[in-house]
């Protein structure tokens, strides 16, 4: 299964790395384990610099992405109904919203490279505000957690995704560092 290739699902191997484990050293900085599993998904999707991309990024407390984001380079606006550490807070190439990401919409034009969500929601209701976003915004690329909560059946999660087949390349990737989740991964 390549990285990307259009509507595949991709849970098993062959994986690029030993063992199937996503070579990285652990890194104390980051306020929660969660950053694990973002470099792997840039690791799969090519992209590990990403100076100057913009990126919006939904569910970012207590903010592992938004310092994997920021250390790359990247111009960064994350919302969460919680804040972040003071040290992110800082950074000049972050904006950051306490609001609820799951009603929260950018309300500029400004072009979006990469939409990241990370949200503690059943995968129907998560779907729900991917969808909203990529018809409203269509950001060049995303990263999207999908966390298998609640009673909702993992096979629905698929039949869920027909708004992706008309304009995204996209695998369903589910990582190392996954828990009970899967990532969606894809490319306009």
């Amino acid at each position: 299964c390549s990285p990307l290739k259009k509507n595949t699902v991709c849970w098993n191997f062959p994986v690029p790395w030993t063992k199937g484990i996503y070579p990285l050293i652990l890194d104390k900085n980051p306020p929660s384990t969660a950053y694990r599993k973002l470099l792997e998904a840039l690791a799969w999707m090519g992209n590990r610099n990403l100076k100057g991309n913009f990126c919006v990024e939904l569910g970012s407390a207590p903010g592992g992405w938004t310092h994997v984001l920021l250390e790359r380079g990247a111009i960064v606006e994350s919302v969460d109904k919680s804040s972040l550490p003071e040290y992110l807070l800082s950074h000049p190439n972050l904006i950051h919203h306490v609001a609820d990401a799951k009603k929260w919409m950018k309300s500029d034009e400004g072009f979006i490279d990469w939409l990241f969500g990370d949200l503690a929601l059943a995968p129907e209701e998560s779907l729900k505000i991917l969808s909203r976003w990529v018809s409203q915004k269509s950001p060049r690329r995303l990263v999207w957690s999908l966390k298998f909560i609640g009673t909702g059946s993992q096979a629905q999660v698929f039949q869920h995704l027909q708004f992706l087949n008309q304009s995204y390349d996209y695998v369903f990737r589910h990582l190392f560092w996954n828990g009970n989740e899967i990532l969606v991964l894809g490319v306009l």
